[in-house]
């Protein structure tokens, strides 16, 4: 990885460590389904818009209202229609870099999302535990497949997505 940021610009250096930086400070806000308000309450997708915000990366990104459980009995993929309002997925063979965004697939499509402060090192907000950073890789939520589908016990489906253009 260290290879891959060497050949980043400074302007964009600059914004990825001011995205990790503003995502850091949300950590210990609790969990409020579409809260957008640091310490108060934020959730997945809230945090991701208020974070790139706040880092004056993009301007404000309204999200219409969602259901917390629309990711279990539907197909559409509204989580991952959000990100790339902003953002591209990140194809070849490029792991994720600090200010990116990583989408696993929970139930039936991609519904959770987190800013990677240095892979596999995550900050994201949860139902019931809020905001933290996280070890993508050990948190077994995020990990394996724990849902009663056939890919049960499988590593998680995950997508990269990148604001910078050169993913």
């Amino acid at each position: 990885m260290e290879h891959m940021m060497s050949s980043i610009g400074s302007v964009e250096l600059a914004q990825r460590a001011r995205v990790v930086a503003v995502a850091k400070e949300f950590v210990g806000t609790p969990y409020h389904h579409e809260g957008r308000l640091k310490g108060i309450g934020i959730d997945c997708a809230t945090i991701i818009a208020e974070v790139f915000e706040r880092a004056g990366v993009v301007p404000h990104i309204d999200l219409p209202p969602y259901s917390p459980m629309w990711h279990v009995s539907r197909d559409e993929e509204r989580y991952t229609e959000f990100i790339r309002r902003f953002a591209q997925e990140v194809t070849g063979l490029r792991g994720p870099l600090p200010g990116d965004i990583v989408c696993w697939k929970f139930h039936r499509c991609f519904a959770h999302g987190a800013i990677v402060v240095d892979w596999p090192t995550v900050i994201h907000a949860f139902i019931n535990i809020g905001c933290v950073e996280d070890d993508a890789l050990k948190n077994q939520v995020l990990a394996i497949v724990s849902e009663r589908v056939p890919t049960q016990g499988q590593p998680r489906p995950m997508k990269v997505f990148s604001y910078w253009r050169d993913a």
